[in-house]
């Protein structure tokens, strides 16, 4: 009796964990992003203007088009006005096990140039990525070398967090958070707010 209540108990945990995985949402296909319902996120989003996934079991693949800002510095702050154009293609590859990666990045950031630096670049991420229910979360560990408007260099550390699901009209709802390393100096420097960019698919 004993062995036949383990075994039926194991069956039991076996199929709950099987239908655990079963209900993880699928994001693969390609994905237009909604600016009337990602107010924070103006025109581009979390991951750009359009994003296309894919996605297997234990991994998932997101590719974009990062967004380029230039202008913005000069003799004094904010001396030429931004302009925001489309950047460069990139794409990033995450295993879904919770364990810590490193990830390839690009050398120069989209943000190549903004009031206070004159580019940004990275000196090489690491990420952890996990299933927390229906939500796939992407945490990004890493640091950034910004050029200064003189020419000179700071160095800071940041950790990007990423919360993916989809709603129930089947929308990928991205919630973003950025935390860095505060800049010394006397430009004030807001907290860090999260947004969220969604996206629908289109096929």
């Amino acid at each position: 009796m004993l062995r036949a209540s383990v075994a039926s108990m194991v069956g039991v945990l076996a199929a709950t964990a099987l239908l655990g995985a079963q209900n993880h949402p699928g994001f693969a296909g390609s994905w237009t992003l909604v600016p009337a319902a990602s107010p924070t996120q103006s025109e581009w989003g979390a991951f750009g203007p359009s994003l296309v996934i894919s996605q297997t079991e234990n991994a998932i693949t997101l590719e974009g088009r990062s967004q380029r800002v230039e202008g913005g510095y000069g003799p004094g702050v904010g001396s030429s006005p931004l302009l925001f154009t489309p950047g460069p293609y990139w794409h990033a590859a995450y295993l879904m096990d919770g364990r810590e990666h490193a990830i390839e990045m690009q050398t120069a950031e989209a943000l190549s140039a903004t009031p206070l630096f004159r580019s940004v670049a990275s000196n090489g991420d690491t990420y952890r990525a996990t299933w927390t229910g229906d939500r796939l979360v992407i945490m990004v560990y890493g640091s950034r070398t910004a050029t200064l408007p003189d020419r000179s260099t700071s160095t800071f550390k940041r950790t990007v967090r990423h919360a993916l699901t989809l709603d129930q009209d089947g929308a990928l709802i991205a919630d973003s958070l950025i935390i860095a390393d505060p800049r010394p100096g006397s430009i004030r420097q807001e907290a860090p707010m999260p947004a969220r960019s969604t996206y629908r698919r289109t096929r």
